[in-house]
């Protein structure tokens, strides 16, 4: 569950990504920025391998291990490369749970025991793209956020629905990994443009 605290500063960070009024922007603190961002990205950590979890058991998918699972990394050569990267992956990922949600729907009703944990994930990857978009903007001011549509799932019966499923979240959850990761190692990124972080 997130804290009242954590929620409020979520929100307002969204909100002044959305709104995008530089001077606003430019009047809170990176480091705050920072901060919320890794503990948004924790808790949708934790709710995506709740989703699982509920995923796995309504589907009657607790043994199967998926392959082919969207990509997990995060690439770049220095810190404001790498914030490009996870912001691209996470429009990515808020659209593959669009699918998922759709799937839910249309084909199993969407119960709560899984649209419910779904609604606060797709809220998350909303809140973090977001915080990115502050993040990146203060980081280095001329970034450029561009994102790719990930491909349409291509079958329509309903097992390769589950399977789609199940790849889209484990995917989620082994990338959200990476990037708490990457967020914690990064160093002096609100400090001045010489950033550091480890690069693999």
């Amino acid at each position: 569950m997130s804290s009242p605290s954590l929620t409020r500063r979520a929100l307002f960070l969204t909100l002044v990504a959305l709104q995008w009024r530089p001077a606003l922007l430019h009047a809170i603190p990176c480091q705050d920025v920072l901060d919320t961002l890794k503990s948004v990205t924790a808790l949708l950590g934790f709710e995506t391998k709740l989703l699982l979890q509920e995923y796995k058991l309504f589907h009657g998918l607790t043994k199967v291990t998926p392959s082919k699972v969207p990509d997990a990394s995060v690439v770049g050569a220095d810190f404001p490369e790498q914030l490009q990267d996870i912001f691209a992956k996470s429009v990515q990922y808020s659209r593959r749970m669009e699918y998922v949600e759709q799937y839910q729907t249309q084909d199993w009703g969407n119960p709560e025991s899984v649209g419910q944990v779904l609604r606060r994930v797709k809220f998350g990857l909303y809140s973090q793209t977001n915080l990115l978009r502050v993040l990146a903007r203060q980081v280095q001011p001329e970034v450029l956020l561009a994102t790719e549509e990930p491909p349409p799932p291509s079958d329509n019966h309903g097992y390769a629905k589950k399977m789609y499923g199940l790849r889209a979240i484990v995917g989620l959850r082994d990338w959200l990994t990476r990037v708490l990761q990457t967020l914690q190692e990064a160093r002096q990124v609100c400090h001045d443009q010489t950033l550091t972080t480890r690069t693999y």
